[in-house]
């Protein structure tokens, strides 16, 4: 089990120790713009993969198994091939496509720098938590993480892709 998150650097409140519970053998964050995405690594076989995985501008942290849509070989890693993958694609709906076609448990924030677009994602069942906290009042707190804390409320993100625009949210002059 490995352990994601990202947080808006104005207003952080990632729950990162909880964070780092859940992946004790490696832990890395990446920043861009205002935003700063955390990965822990809980190292199971192979090659320890750090986290995030950054590639050309864009930044991964994945959290689970593919088992099919995409070609992964047994001495390979997911979240490198997937990284790999999202790389080649430049549109929202080649990375929809992409995703729909994965099989397994797995959550992911992936952010793409050519359209400033965080984009996070879980499986069709769930099967990787991924919690949502955002202030409710002035929007200055945004959070997104696989483990929550009893500091704030937490919503449940749906199964599926989402995608923020940072180009939009800075356009508005407003976080969500």
């Amino acid at each position: 089990m490995c352990g994601i998150g990202c947080e808006f650097l104005t207003d952080p409140g990632l729950p990162l120790e909880q964070l780092k519970n859940r992946g004790p053998d490696h832990h890395h964050s990446v920043a861009v713009h205002d935003l700063e995405l955390h990965a822990t690594v809980l190292h199971l076989r192979g090659s320890c993969t750090p986290q995030p995985v950054t590639l050309s501008g864009n930044i991964l942290c994945f959290n689970g198994e593919i088992f099919q849509g995409i070609s992964i070989p047994l001495d390979s890693n997911d979240t490198q091939l997937l990284m790999h993958q999202l790389d080649l694609l430049s549109t929202d709906s080649e990375i929809y496509q992409l995703v729909r076609a994965l099989r397994g448990p797995w959550a992911f924030l992936y952010y793409q720098a050519c359209t400033d677009t965080l984009f996070v994602g879980r499986d069709a069942y769930g099967r990787r938590s991924l919690l949502i906290h955002y202030s409710n009042d002035d929007k200055s707190q945004f959070i997104i993480s696989s483990v929550g804390d009893d500091q704030r409320p937490w919503i449940e993100l749906e199964p599926g892709l989402h995608s923020f625009s940072f180009y939009k949210m800075l356009e508005s002059n407003s976080k969500v």
